[in-house]
């Protein structure tokens, strides 16, 4: 199946009282899958817009997104869960991490509301691994460092094997040795899993180590 995303003049808006704030301007692009694809620009400039769109958390206000053959514009709410669950792992600036709940049992929470494969126990221990958290697994996010919080939100994004990562800032929060070991990492995953990568970043040695930068700018595309 092909999993490129294919965005045709796509607009978001975004409403209050008395204004409208045009996020994303009637932009058009293909994002292959199996690459990794940086997007920059100014905060503002539509950037983490982009990637809620192509996540299925929202919906474009004109315009269409195609994934491979599908128009996500016409999914219901539980195809649009659906897809989100099987096609897309999330990994935010803020981990995201649940603080009551040890390493490996955040990586398997995205299972939490399905019935789970006891595999899945085995495999998110191998996740662990694999970002370089072995012996980690009963650690709860206040005794790891930023570092590691972020390796084990990029192995909750795994574990349900995605075609996609979309990485909203994932470095952010990061000191810039760690921030170059996420990097690695991405790059590493991309590599072993074959999926594609989209990562939102402000650092652009970050994104110089992507196949693509994506340029925004007043929610429109500068450079391609």
């Amino acid at each position: 199946m092909n999993k490129d995303f294919v965005l045709a003049q796509v607009t978001k808006e975004f409403k209050g009282e008395g204004f409208t704030t045009a996020a994303i301007q009637s932009i058009s692009i293909v994002i292959p899958h199996n690459q990794i694809t940086a997007v920059i620009g100014p905060s503002g400039s539509g950037k983490s817009t982009l990637l809620s769109l192509l996540g299925a958390l929202d919906k474009p206000s004109n315009g269409s997104i195609h994934y491979g053959n599908e128009h996500l514009n016409k999914y219901k709410a539980k195809q649009l869960s659906k897809f989100r669950y099987e096609e897309i792992g999330f990994v935010f600036q803020q981990f995201h991490l649940l603080p009551t709940l040890t390493a490996l049992e955040n990586v398997l929470s995205p299972l939490f509301p399905h019935k789970r494969d006891p595999s899945k126990d085995k495999e998110a221990r191998e996740l662990l691994k694999q970002v370089g958290l072995s012996g980690k697994e009963g650690f709860l996010p206040s005794q790891l460092s930023g570092g590691q919080q972020q390796r084990v939100a990029i192995a909750r994004a795994l574990i349900n094997n995605p075609s996609w990562i979309l990485a909203d800032e994932p470095t952010g929060n990061l000191d810039s040795v760690s921030s170059e070991n996420i990097m690695k990492l991405l790059l590493d995953i991309q590599k072993e899993n074959q999926c594609g990568v989209i990562m939102v970043t402000h650092d652009k040695k970050i994104a110089e180590r992507a196949d693509r930068i994506i340029e925004f700018q007043d929610g429109k595309i500068l450079e391609v």
